[in-house]
Parts: structure tokens; sequence; C-alpha cells
């Protein structure tokens, strides 16, 4: 039986120095690298033993036993680095390293020197199972520190599985479900063999690195374990000044890298593999469909509008995600927003300026010839503005511009279109406006900037205007649609305005077409 046990070790080595290569020159990622050193460290022990339950004496033994302790004694470090990198630990710190690989050290060290001191064990008691040597290890307190170690390591990695199994769904559910498993095999077996449960002078624990290869090689194979977080190169990836987030199309988070988190703090609470939950700002970059597309994101402190890049990750051919880069364009869109402002908004009054007031009346005149709808445009001046220039100045001037501008803005609808048309003249377009409706409106406004006087360096500074008007019915619009133009509406509508000057000033004149 014991060489059956060297043979079927004999071949999970083999298994297991096949993965360590396969995942050593496959990786495309750490926990690819960290695994492929957990084989070979689970490989030399599986060998080293095999060979030992062919060994004829006791000197062989010990020889074959230093070959194993090239695996055991730094096995334990290397599955606390793979739990600690399961946790989605994003870097590994060198008082980390130091605290799981110090007493792997230690112990090669030991036993390599062990029959000078005997520290490590006290002694080899030869035993014959089978008619074949075995060894019972004399085990002193050290030996004892590293198997508790050994146990820890494989108990942590084992809980660290279960964690992410139970906060995973899906297929990673699947992945993780047998990397737990590939750890509970050996941690069972291995926890029997310490307790002596087992026969004595026979290492049983390593029966648990058979289960162990079986259980990896499925996760590796058929549930794609080595490509949870192959999506980039992770040095460049956690570098980036952008933000990323990558998530799969079951909408369970996968990676972010740290600049992703400035934007969504939210990220900081959610584990990789974890479903995006249904009230979490990010659900907003799964739910459009758009290949770039922009988002305000606002936080308790900050405001930040993103422009995001949502470029679709596949495997095998097959889609599996999306990786969404954020940009953060604040700066460049508040910019754009002021230069349109200056270029499209009159400075001292806030109103439309005459280009933005020409191309926004153009677009109206437009829909109102479309639907049939009526149109009222208004050419207003400011009566003796000049006057008010000279005897009282120019920033007197410019408080009443400001004033009238304001009682407009005030009084109309943020549909309609006002704009200062040049020096003291604006212009009201109105639509859905008939005739009398318009000299109606007309009346109110002089009206009502007639009992406004503007308070000027302590002068209370009377205004009045003159008002003329021009409405084109929405009979108009559709039956004389080819002769109508902005250009022709303002230049009547600026007629009636002089025809109201003409008449004595502070008049409204109302003209339809």
């Amino acid at each position: 039986m014991l060489q059956v046990y060297s043979t079927v070790l004999k071949f999970v080595s083999a298994i297991l120095f096949l993965l360590f290569l396969y995942a050593l020159f496959r990786h495309r990622n750490q926990y690819a690298l960290i695994y492929s050193f957990i084989s070979l460290t689970a490989g030399i022990y599986a060998l080293g033993y095999s060979l030992e339950l062919q060994a004829s004496s006791v000197e062989e033994i010990r020889f074959y036993l230093s070959l194993e302790y090239l695996g055991i004694a730094f096995l334990p470090g290397v599955l606390c680095l793979f739990a600690y990198k399961l946790m989605d630990k994003k870097s590994l710190s060198p008082l980390v390293g130091v605290l799981f690989f110090a007493e792997p050290l230690l112990v090669f060290f030991l036993h390599l020197t062990n029959e000078f001191h005997h520290l490590y064990y006290a002694d080899l008691r030869p035993l014959y199972r089978e008619k074949q040597l075995v060894v019972q290890i004399i085990e002193v307190p050290f030996y004892f520190v590293h198997m508790g170690y050994m146990l820890s390591s494989l108990a942590l990695a084992v809980f660290v599985s279960i964690r992410r199994f139970l906060r995973s769904q899906g297929e990673l559910k699947n992945r993780y479900l047998f990397i737990g498993l590939g750890f509970l095999s050996p941690l069972v077996t291995a926890a029997a063999y310490f307790s002596h449960l087992t026969p004595p002078g026979v290492d049983t624990g390593l029966a648990g690195v058979i289960g162990s290869a079986l259980f990896f090689s499925i996760a590796i194979f058929k549930y794609h374990f080595f490509d949870i977080d192959v999506i980039i190169l992770q040095d460049i990836f956690s570098a980036l000044e952008e933000g990323v987030v990558v998530i799969d199309r079951d909408h369970h988070l996968m990676d972010y890298n740290p600049s992703a988190v400035r934007y969504f703090p939210c990220l900081s609470g959610l584990d990789i593999g974890s479903p995006i939950p249904a009230t979490s700002p990010l659900r907003e970059l799964v739910i459009r469909q758009e290949d770039r597309f922009t988002i305000e994101n606002k936080q308790e402190n900050a405001f930040h509008i993103l422009e995001i890049t949502a470029t679709p990750i596949f495997r095998n051919t097959q889609p599996c995600g999306k990786a969404y880069v954020m940009k953060d364009v604040t700066r460049t869109v508040t910019l754009m927003h002021q230069l349109e402002q200056l270029a499209t908004t009159d400075q001292l009054t806030g109103l439309y300026n005459r280009r933005r007031l020409i191309e926004e009346g153009e677009k109206e005149l437009q829909r109102c010839i479309r639907n049939g709808t009526s149109l009222s445009i208004f050419m207003i001046d400011i009566d003796h503005f000049k006057k008010v220039n000279d005897t009282f100045g120019h920033h007197a001037g410019d408080e009443v511009l400001k004033q009238v501008a304001s009682i407009f803005s005030r009084r109309f609808r943020t549909i309609d279109i006002i704009g200062r048309y040049g020096g003291e003249e604006f212009v009201l377009i109105l639509s859905g406006v008939e005739g009398k409706q318009a000299a109606e409106i007309g009346e109110s406004l002089r009206d009502i900037v007639e009992r406004t006087p503007v308070a000027v360096d302590g002068n209370a500074i009377q205004v009045t205007l003159s008002i003329g008007s021009i409405t084109v019915s929405g009979e108009a619009m559709k039956n004389r649609r080819n002769e109508l133009n902005l250009q022709k509406l303002f230049i009547l509508a600026d007629q009636a305005m002089y025809k109201a000057k003409t008449a004595g000033r502070n008049r409204v004149f109302s003209e339809e077409y």
C-alpha cells in the first residue's frame, strides 16, 4: 500500500510541477504567479516524500527530508501570501512579506542544521510499515510552531475563500468554491496527521494534496480562475490618472484602480466579485448603453463632470464585461460653458447678445412656421438714454440698462427669447401670442418700467420705453411661410417702434403682418 501511495504522490507531484510551469509562464496576474509557487513547494514536498517511502536507510530518509523541506518550510508563507492577495490587497508591503517568510526561512535553516543543535526535532525513530522503512519524528516545541503555522495558513486560505464565495455570484462563486476545497483538502489531512490520528511514521497529510491538485485544476481550467484580474497590467492600472472600474456582464465588480475611488468612494466598501448594489452611484455606469457618455458625479464635498469611455472586454471571443475609463472634464466643461456664455451673453445685462438673439429667433420662427403657431416680436428702445448718460454719467446709464433687463427677465417665461439688440435697444420674441395680446403685453411692460425709477448715487432716474411690435398670426404662418424671414420681421418691429417714438415716446405701437 505504501508503494502505491509513493507512486500516486509521484504522479501528483508531476501534476503540481506542470501547474507550476503553466501558472509561471502563462500568468498574467499576481494570483497565477503566487499559485505557481504554491504548486512548486507542494510538488517538492510530495516528490520528496514519495522518494522517502522508497528509502532503505535512515540516512537516505534524512536526505529526502532535506528535499521535502525545500517545500514544507516555505509553503505556509506562500499560502499566506495567496490569502492576502485573495483579500484584494493591491500591493504587498515589505513588512507583510517579512512577517510571512521570517518563520519559513528560520525553519529551513534549523532543519538544515538540526544534527548540530536538535532544536527542530530531537531524533528520527525508525519503524517498519508493510516491510518498508519509515521514521517517526520525535518532536520538540519549534516543530509544533511550524506545524501550527502550516495549519493556520491553510485555515486562513480556506476562510478567505469561503468569504469570497459568500460575497460572489454566478461563475465567480464556482471559482472560489474549488479554490476553497483545494485548501480544505490538505487542511483536513494535515490536521489528522499532526494530531496523531494516523499511523505513526506515515505522512498522510500529503493525501490531501491529491485532492488539492484536482480542485485547483478545475478552478484554473474550467472556471478560469487566473482570469479574475487579467483586465490590465496592474502596475499601469494602479498608476493611471484616469479612474478605471471593471464590471462583468452580470454587474459584479471585477477591479478598480485608486483613481476611481476619488470619484466613487463607495468602491472602498465593495469586495471584488460582489454585485453592484442597486442604490450605488456605480449603477449609472452599467445602465448606460453608449460607448462614450458624460455623467455628473456629486459627492458631499465635491462635484465632478466625468467623461466615461466604456470598452467591452472579451474572453475566448465572448463578451465578459466592460472597463469604464473615467476622465475628469469638470474644468474643461466649465471653461467651455464660460466661453459659450461670453460668446452668446451680453456681459452687462446677462441677456442674450445680438448673435445669440438672432440664432434663437431663427429657430423659433422656423418652429412656428412648422407648427402654424403665432409669433410676436417686440423692438424696445429706452427713451432719452443719451440724456441719462450726459446728465448722470455712463455708470448711471449702465444701471438703467441692468434694471430694465432685470424687469424683462422677471416678467417672462424661460422659453421666451429676450436679448440686447444693441445700445439701449432690446428685442423680445414671444411665441403663441396674438396681436391684441401683444399690445397688452407691450403696454404692461411700458407701464411697469415707467413706475420703477432707477436709483443711482441718490438720484431717482425716471425711465420710459418706446415699444413697437409685429405679430404674425398662426394662419399667416401657414399661408405666407415662403415670404417670412427674421430680418424682415425685425425691420417691421423697428418701424413700429419708431412710430411710437414719433408719436411722442413712452408709447406702444403694435401691428400685424
